[in-house]
């Protein structure tokens, strides 16, 4: 294979990586305008239909990265800086994939400073659903611990991670404490705060029964397992096709060009879709009577629009996370640049409507 059709593959699934990302953590709630005031309510500007949707769709986005990030050797840096098609100007899409997680990673903590507010209100009213509340907040820190599990030993958003977290335990320990996990939120944080335990497994023997009731994700299987279906089908098919293959667009910009409605007759349209790749090949026989191929209906898409489209939602949704908390932290390698509990709790409120619990 050659170097060329080697680092366009690679490109190709980095940066289907990266919108596969950023098309989930698209759905996060968008933060307060100055002139919104506040939001009303114990969560801010979460409701249970966000947590619900973060639970389920958003939270993904941590296994997507981790996913692609083992599948190169744990790293986010190419073997070869050079790697693309020469005289193509790129994105880093390592580099994306990173930065993104690393600004969800954030965002989960400012979602945990909002569900114990939720749930604080809630076991003042009397409503409180210990076993739930309890799930919830261990599946977000599971979820925490293993993100961390890609930093490197000098990244300091594990540091601003290890404080929030801590602040949690101190602000809302009624809310652990009657949820009955109070000793496991202040285990796995005290681990998360330990960098030579990042990628490794909880002992269990350290964990009430619904601390070993959740899953572990740095277990074998368990990050697969938790996958979007379709991206891991189509992750699964880029990674394993022929390189061959690869060769029917001449370049990156080629495939990846937006749909342009103008084709000048006879010659080869630029709005080709993905799929293209598949029916193109020698011998692929084609017309009406010809069975549906999962393959070519799983990549009937054009990566550069769906790229494009999610990367800009991405930073619409997060831009504030993106410029008060991530720029900071990946300016520096000195934890003393994190911002305190105080700070913290103050951007929640100022940004998210989150309240100060009392």
């Amino acid at each position: 294979m050659s170097e060329d059709v080697k680092n366009y593959a690679v490109m190709y699934i980095d940066a289907f990586v990266v919108a596969s990302q950023c098309s989930l953590l698209e759905h996060a709630p968008t933060p307060l305008e100055p002139k919104d005031g506040r939001a009303s309510g114990p969560a801010g500007v979460f409701t249970d239909d966000v947590f619900g949707k973060l639970q389920k769709e958003t939270d993904k986005a941590v296994f997507i990265c981790y996913q692609n990030y083992t599948q190169n050797g744990a790293s986010f840096v190419l073997q070869q800086e050079s790697a693309g098609i020469p005289g193509l100007k790129k994105p880093n899409y390592r580099s994306l994939q990173k930065d993104s997680a690393r600004c969800y990673l954030l965002f989960l903590l400012v979602a945990v400073r909002a569900y114990v507010g939720k749930a604080s209100d809630e076991l003042k009213k009397g409503t409180f659903q210990a076993e739930e509340v309890g799930n919830h907040l261990l599946d977000k820190l599971q979820k925490i611990k293993f993100g961390v599990g890609m930093l490197q030993a000098n990244d300091i958003h594990a540091d601003q991670v290890v404080i929030v977290l801590r602040g949690v335990i101190n602000a809302a320990k009624p809310v652990l404490e009657k949820a009955g996990i109070l000793p496991d939120f202040q285990y796995i944080t005290e681990f998360i705060a330990v960098k030579e335990n990042r990628g490794k497994l909880l002992d269990q023997d350290q964990l009430g029964a619904l601390g070993k009731a959740m899953p572990d994700f740095n277990a074998p299987d368990q990050a697969e397992a938790a996958l979007p279906t379709e991206y891991a089908k189509i992750y699964k098919i880029l990674r394993a096709r022929d390189p061959q293959r690869w060769t029917q667009y001449k370049t990156f910009v080629r495939i990846c060009k937006k749909a342009d409605p103008a084709v000048t007759p006879g010659a080869v349209p630029s709005n080709r879709r993905d799929t293209e790749m598949r029916t193109d090949s020698p011998g692929k026989k084609s017309g009406a009577d010809q069975p549906v191929d999962e393959e070519d209906e799983l990549l009937t898409f054009n990566l550069q629009e769906r790229y494009e489209k999610a990367f800009a939602r991405f930073k619409k949704a997060f831009g504030t996370i993106i410029g008060d908390l991530h720029v900071p932290l990946a300016a520096n390698t000195d934890a003393r640049k994190c911002k305190s509990d105080d700070a913290f709790v103050q951007f929640c409120l100022d940004k998210y409507g989150v309240p100060k619990m009392q």
